[in-house]
């Protein structure tokens, strides 16, 4: 076999399972290694001590070099990167404003549109959304997209009245 220079071990501190997993990939494929029993030593000759040991530890009793290279990248994965649970991800989401991964709404839209009702810091834009009785997610980004645009039009009027016309404006006239 000739070999690339080797893949560094996985940093678990520093790095994602998923993009390690497909580094490796990547690896396989650069160094035309397609059967499972070379796929499986040798990631468990790259990988590390400490993922080594993690692995050893799933798959027991089975032996690590016996176990079946899609056992080992299942549990390695199910360790390193676990599906996060969608309660996590909900309370996240009702907590900050743009944390909306994995939440698993029946309805994500609606969940959205609460959210830009709820969250919106402008008090006259909540009043404006809370009034539409037929609000969908859709109406509540262009109301406040434009609301915003109109806001940063009128700071960008005042900021060039202030430079243009000072005299104006401190005489009450503006």
């Amino acid at each position: 076999m000739a070999s690339l220079v080797p893949l560094p071990p996985f940093v678990p501190a520093s790095e994602s399972w998923d993009s390690y997993l497909a580094w490796f990939d990547c690896y396989l494929q650069a160094n035309k290694l397609t059967e499972v029993s070379q796929e499986r030593g040798l990631f468990l000759s790259l990988c590390g001590p400490e993922v080594f040991e993690t692995a050893r530890a799933l798959v027991a009793p089975v032996a690590v070099q016996a176990a079946p290279w899609d056992t080992i990248q299942e549990k390695l994965h199910n360790h390193y990167a676990p599906k996060p649970s969608k309660i996590v991800a909900r309370h996240a989401f009702y907590h900050w404003n743009q944390a909306a991964m994995h939440c698993e709404f029946r309805d994500l839209d609606d969940a959205l549109m609460d959210r830009i009702v709820c969250g919106v810091r402008d008090i006259h834009l909540q009043r404006c959304l809370l009034a539409k009785p037929d609000l969908t997610l859709q109406k509540a980004i262009e109301e406040a997209v434009a609301s915003e645009a109109a806001n940063l039009s009128t700071q960008e009027i005042r900021t060039a009245t202030l430079w243009y016309w000072p005299s104006a404006i401190q005489q009450g006239f503006i």
